[in-house]
């Protein structure tokens, strides 16, 4: 079977009759596009959506966001989605008597 295989491999590339059946395209670039195609969908359903206010105030497009170098630690999590342990988020899931 690999005779056969590398048989057909080098009769391919030595006939010059054989037309090219393809274009060699590098992995870069394919996922350089696949890349700037979904941020452009991803763009285009942060432009539409109606919730996460702060987020898109804070973050308005999404390749500059994704440029960024954030670390993602407790505290900016707890700052942008405003959920955790801080007081106001506490009261308003009845957790805290008071929001201060």
């Amino acid at each position: 079977m690999i005779k056969l295989a590398d048989t057909l491999a080098k009769d391919a590339a030595t006939n010059s009759d054989l037309a090219d059946c393809y274009n060699k395209i590098p992995k870069s670039v394919v996922k350089r596009e696949i890349e700037c195609i979904s941020v452009d969908k991803w763009q285009r359903d942060w432009n539409r959506t109606t919730k996460g206010k702060f987020k898109k105030d804070s973050f308005p497009r999404v390749a500059e966001r994704l440029n960024m170098k954030i670390s993602a630690n407790p505290k900016f999590t707890t700052m942008v989605t405003g959920r955790g342990n801080i007081k106001a988020y506490l009261y308003r899931c009845k957790i805290a008597a008071i929001p201060t």
